[in-house]
């Protein structure tokens, strides 16, 4: 795992590279590679030859603010995993709408960046984990985190992608419940209504009686209903999510 650290505080750097050099000791089993940056910039323009996967983006910077930056990035490289640090919560919503992984207030405490970046080696070192669909043509194995949001309609689902791709499943004997019960036991994916499920990494504006989705790399939302029977349970499940992260 690849990672990128920008901070304009010479001290947040400092403490950043003791907290990241111990996170490579404690994890000799892995491939830990990283650089730290001063300027937005000068980490722009090293991204690609660096092959980066994650950004510890201090949000608050002079020359370019940590959210424009990560903006930027997930535009080139969507599959980027973002980490914020600030010390601040104003800029959070605007934080989960770019999908970032992690929120980080300062000073930033030990265990919670390394919680922050268990999560990334796991997204980017130890695979992923796969939903299968069966189709007229076969089954259908699509991993978690491109699935944007599932339908039931007319007893089949329809399982939207975050590239814009539908795949539609055979006649669903079953419940749609029972059917997507192994993505909503993950703690990523929410029931919203009897008839759709979302993927809560995609989540970027919510209400009581709907919320929208949005994939990294798209420009469209799509609004999703949220029933009455639902909407407490939807916000609990949302807020408690948002806190602590994304698959465990």
């Amino acid at each position: 795992m690849r990672l990128a650290i920008c901070d304009d505080d010479e001290r947040e750097i400092a403490s950043l590279k003791e907290q990241l050099t111990e996170y490579q000791r404690r994890h000799e089993e892995e491939s830990i590679f990283f650089v730290t940056y001063q300027n937005p910039m000068e980490l722009l323009r090293e991204w690609e030859s660096n092959r980066f996967d994650v950004a510890v983006l201090d949000i608050v910077m002079p020359m370019m603010s940590g959210i424009d930056l990560a903006a930027r990035l997930k535009n080139r490289y969507p599959d980027t995993v973002i980490i914020f640090l600030t010390t601040s919560t104003e800029f959070a919503l605007e934080a989960y709408s770019l999908h970032a992984e992690r929120y980080i207030i300062k000073p930033v405490v030990t265990q919670k960046l390394f919680e922050a970046l268990d999560y990334a080696l796991k997204l980017k070192g130890r695979g992923s984990r796969y939903y299968s669909v069966k189709t007229a043509k076969g089954v259908s194995i699509v991993k978690h985190e491109n699935i944007l949001y599932i339908e039931m309609s007319s007893r089949k689902m329809i399982v939207h992608l975050v590239d814009g791709q539908e795949i539609v499943s055979i006649y669903l004997r079953g419940t749609f419940n029972e059917v997507v019960g192994e993505l909503v036991d993950t703690g990523n994916f929410l029931m919203t209504h009897k008839s759709f499920l979302v993927n809560m990494a995609y989540i970027k504006t919510y209400s009581s009686t709907s919320l929208t989705v949005q994939a990294a790399n798209s420009t469209k939302e799509v609004l999703i209903p949220v029933s009455r029977q639902q909407a407490s349970s939807v916000k609990q499940s949302y807020l408690q999510f948002m806190a602590t992260g994304r698959e465990n």
